[in-house]
């Protein structure tokens, strides 16, 4: 995201709704409007948590905020979400399918997911043409260097579904660096988007590094995972 074209479309809309930069600051719980005037003028990144703050300040959306054309479906049939983070300078997108190697790679070594780049392929093609799913990469330099999947479900007792994340993984040497949290946060978004009221996932007992890191960002630990292979 440009974020001297972001800071003109934010101040085009922010006067067409007919906010002073006052009133918005205000309104975003700014001490003052320097910091806004920052944004405005490209001085100043934005996190996507900030984002989608001044999308619901304006009663707009974060299409219109970065430019994006509104297509009546995405190849997942979700929004985008593109931005620049302070910490990090990635960019959280949707998957396509010039990502699936990269994509294959990190749920083989991160995830330890046996998995060939033929067989993600063929699931990235199911997946995207079912709007229950979304699968959202992070981009760095034009390396894709994480990537976070979910899927929407309903059940007994969740009358508005539930959204569970079916993977998410960072590159070791791009961790600590804020780029697993903003996956987790566009996660929440897509589950926030589609009304669920929930967000789970299921961790394997080894992985104590992402334990620490769901629990710090507010997931609670509540059952077990059960599975069974079964035979054909």
């Amino acid at each position: 995201m440009d974020k001297k074209e972001f800071g003109q479309r934010l101040r085009t809309i922010r006067k067409r709704k007919g906010y002073s930069q006052h009133r918005l600051a205000e309104m975003m719980g700014y001490k003052d409007h320097s910091t806004l005037a920052k944004v405005e003028t490209g001085t100043n990144d934005i996190t996507i948590e900030t984002l989608y703050r001044y999308a619901d300040a304006l009663e707009t959306d974060v299409e219109e905020l970065l430019g994006i054309k509104k297509s009546r479906k995405t190849s997942l049939n979700c929004k985008v979400f593109s931005f620049e983070s302070e910490e990090n300078k990635a960019v959280i997108r949707e998957m396509e399918k010039k990502d699936c190697p990269a994509a294959a790679s990190i749920w083989r070594e991160v995830l330890d997911v046996p998995t060939t780049d033929d067989d993600l392929k063929k699931t990235y093609e199911k997946m995207r043409g079912d709007d229950r799913y979304h699968t959202l990469i992070a981009e760095v330099g034009g390396e894709v260097v994480g990537l976070v999947t979910t899927v929407f479900s309903y059940a007994v007792g969740h009358p508005n579904g539930y959204v569970k994340i079916n993977g998410l993984g960072v590159r070791q040497e791009y961790r600590r660096k804020g780029i697993g949290k903003a996956l987790l946060e566009a996660a929440e978004r897509v589950a926030i988007d589609s009304g669920a009221p929930y967000i789970g996932l299921a961790s394997g007992f080894a992985r104590e590094e992402a334990h620490a890191f769901y629990e710090h960002n507010g997931y609670q630990k509540t059952s077990y995972w059960f599975r069974k292979r079964l035979n054909k």
